[in-house]
């Protein structure tokens, strides 16, 4: 079994104790869709069935039902979708048809929301089950294994494309001012990607 498949495993029998339709898999490709312009930002034969949490799913179908008391209309804002390395590698991963200038107090309170909703959960779940988590330093373990990478449209944000494939020909990732203090305070790393990159960099050297 998969790191990704365990932590899927644990994370459903966990919910399905406060909702019994809990269901976090979602595929990359629906991930990815823009509801507002209607278009998938992700739209490629070889990745269309490729699975990935959708934090989407586990914040409103499963963390927001266990922290239900007393009941609340509030949802914490999340990531698009969420993945696990066979080294066990984490990835945040939200896509932006948009430009980046234009979201950047999201990007951030996305980012910290994720970070705070996982260790809520595993906290809660290690008390009646084993977890993948390391619950004594969950501060260390983000940091030292949770990248959070950005994918943002090169048609809509023409100035992100040109960082993103300035710092590629560098061997490097581009991270924005808005992505800086996550970076540096919270997660192994935080960068923009283009689907383009995303695919040439993550997607063709990620195994599960």
């Amino acid at each position: 079994m998969s790191l990704f498949d365990l932590f899927v495993n644990q994370l459903t029998s966990f919910f399905k104790t406060y909702n019994p339709s809990f269901n976090c898999l979602d595929t990359l490709q629906n991930s990815s869709y823009d509801e507002d312009k209607k278009v998938f930002l992700i739209n490629l034969d070889s990745y269309n069935g490729m699975n990935v949490v959708s934090m989407d799913n586990v914040v409103k179908d499963g963390y927001v039902k266990l922290k239900n008391d007393p009941p609340t209309k509030h949802v914490p804002s999340s990531v698009d979708a969420f993945l696990i390395d066979s080294n066990n590698e984490w990835y945040f991963i939200e896509f932006k048809n948009r430009k980046i200038s234009k979201c950047k107090d999201n990007l951030e309170k996305k980012g910290l929301n994720n970070i705070l909703v996982l260790i809520d959960t595993f906290k809660i779940a290690s008390k009646n089950m084993d977890v993948c988590f390391d619950n004594d330093n969950p501060i260390d373990f983000i940091k030292q294994h949770c990248t959070y990478i950005v994918v943002v449209s090169e048609d809509l944000d023409s100035y992100s494309y040109e960082q993103v494939r300035s710092a590629d020909n560098l061997n490097e990732v581009y991270t924005p001012e808005c992505l800086e203090k996550l970076k540096y305070f919270y997660f192994k790393d935080a960068f923009v990607y283009t689907p383009e990159f995303f695919e040439r960099r993550f997607l063709k050297k990620f195994n599960y």
